[in-house]
């Protein structure tokens, strides 16, 4: 019988040895990854408004190339640029247990360099200081229905379009629209949109806001014809000499409307440091884009794979 129990304990612990060796930790591993995003815009004028030459350099892609191609042009302000669709490589970040795989994140590529998603250069030529601003061209996108089961209880009195609760837009905002559609309506979805309100009260209800995103009225902004690129740089010159103009998201606009300080752009000091958003270039400089001077590619927006 000892025998018996003897090489019983010898085979069990066999057995179990050699689970312990086949078993793996999950490994993570990066597949590189090419795809088609978008350049946000980029409005540049003279800080007087007397007209001025400026050169400015660029990537973008034309469909049937392997690479993008750097674009060369000399502007007259006021102008704007970007917009077009550019190729940006980014690390795809998966987990594999050894039978299985599964997706975890997106590591874009900061790319500065010449055919570069975010190459551009700026050369005032010039005898005056230029200032500039970045409108991001993110494209609408709404909830899932399961992601919004996954919301707390929605508390409203009128009617809720579930079918239309934003997600996704563009940045930044002013008045309660993306400042995109100020001067490029026809890009807005033309439809009234729900977006998600700070908590008014300890109650675990969801509050919710509707916006008009459609012509003529955007937020609470009203256009019966495109708003001027010059008036659109002078929201921004306003928020970066005063604030409370512009926010990031409709997040931080709803919170500046409940009272709470110092949430618009220009407090915001990631955004104040890195001038992602706003700046100026003075005469005969010349502002190369690099360290995320200028966010000129839209890393929010859903890829095009190639």
């Amino acid at each position: 019988m000892k025998t018996y129990f003897k090489r019983l304990f010898i085979f069990t612990a066999i057995i179990f040895s050699f689970q312990v060796d086949c078993i793996k930790e999950d490994e993570v591993y990066t597949e590189h990854k090419r795809a088609l995003l978008q350049h946000n815009y980029l409005i540049v004028n003279t800080i007087d408004g007397s007209p001025a030459e400026v050169e400015v350099s660029y990537s973008t892609y034309i469909a049937g190339n392997k690479e993008n191609t750097v674009i060369t042009e000399r502007k007259t302000t006021p102008f704007v640029i970007g917009g077009e669709k550019v190729m940006a490589k980014y690390d795809s970040i998966y987990e594999s247990n050894g039978r299985d795989r599964w997706h975890l994140y997106n590591q874009p590529y900061y790319d500065y360099q010449p055919k570069g998603s975010d190459y551009l250069v700026i050369k005032n030529t010039s005898t005056t200081t230029l200032e500039y601003a970045v409108v991001g061209t993110q494209k609408v996108r709404y909830y899932a229905l399961p992601e919004l089961n996954r919301k707390p209880l929605i508390s409203r009195k009128e009617p809720v379009d579930i079918n239309k609760m934003l997600k996704d837009y563009p940045s930044p905002i002013y008045k309660g629209t993306p400042v995109l559609y100020l001067f490029k309506p026809e890009l807005a979805p033309q439809t009234d949109v729900f977006t998600f309100w700070e908590s008014l009260s300890s109650d675990d209800n969801t509050r919710i806001s509707k916006i008009p995103l459609k012509t003529p009225t955007f937020g609470s902004v009203t256009l019966n014809a495109p708003m001027p690129i010059t008036d659109v740089l002078a929201l921004y010159k306003e928020e970066f000499e005063k604030g409370n103009t512009l926010f990031d998201s409709y997040s931080t606009y709803y919170s500046h409307l409940l009272g709470e300080p110092n949430r618009s752009l220009k407090t915001l000091n990631w955004y104040v440091s890195d001038g992602l958003w706003y700046g100026k270039l003075s005469a005969g400089q010349e502002l190369i884009n690099k360290e995320g001077k200028i966010n000129f590619t839209n890393l929010n927006s859903k890829p095009n794979r190639l």
